[in-house]
């Protein structure tokens, strides 16, 4: 549960912060009332994407016989890399839609910049500090747990990354770059065509 709540609570922040940033841009400019959706959406939906990435990022490494300073190191660089890689790649997505003329496009924009920004820096400072402070914590109150005590089922074993399904799924996908990634780039100018 304490787990499930961090993320959650990463989302809320994000959430906040993107708030306070669009009340702030009402001073200057007008601001739709839909980018509060977007920023409850988004905030939620980002927080909780890079903050359990990062988690189980953690955990495999605790799993794989790391400690725990050196567990949230390994994950660092990689998941953190990767969380603010994505944030960045939306951030730029969404400020491209102030340049439209239309005043709730560009809401779009601030609250979308806003939201990624905030999520980012939750994903990245807090969450490895909650893990810290947690400690061994953050698998408290495990719901699996007490439902295989329940059911007196055993302990699953850990299967080696080797065979699970996001490892083999990339490995598929990075040894047939070239076709996937043209398949991929077909079907958005499909996808796009209506709009020329």
């Amino acid at each position: 549960l304490f787990a499930a709540a961090l993320p959650v609570a990463v989302g809320v922040m994000a959430i906040l912060g993107s708030l306070a940033v669009l009340r702030v841009t009402t001073f200057f400019t007008d601001v739709s009332i839909f980018a509060l959706n977007l920023t409850t959406a988004m905030g939620l939906a980002l927080a909780i994407d890079y903050t359990l990435l990062m988690i189980s990022r953690y955990r495999e490494e605790l799993a794989g016989g790391s400690s725990r300073e050196e567990a949230l190191t390994a994950t660092m660089v990689s998941a953190g890399r990767t969380a603010l890689f994505s944030a960045t790649t939306v951030a730029l997505a969404m400020a491209v839609m102030v340049l439209f003329p239309m005043h709730f496009l560009r809401s779009f924009a601030y609250a979308g910049v806003a939201t990624v920004a905030f999520a980012a820096f939750a994903a990245i400072v807090i969450t490895p500090a909650a893990i810290m402070v947690l400690g061994d914590r953050l698998d408290a109150l495990d719901v699996r747990k007490l439902i295989r005590r329940v059911l007196r089922r055993p302990e699953p074993l850990p299967r080696p990354i080797e065979r699970q399904f996001w490892y083999r799924s990339t490995r598929f996908v990075m040894k047939r770059a070239l076709p996937i990634g043209l398949a991929g780039v077909a079907l958005l100018l499909v996808l796009g065509a209506p709009f020329l």
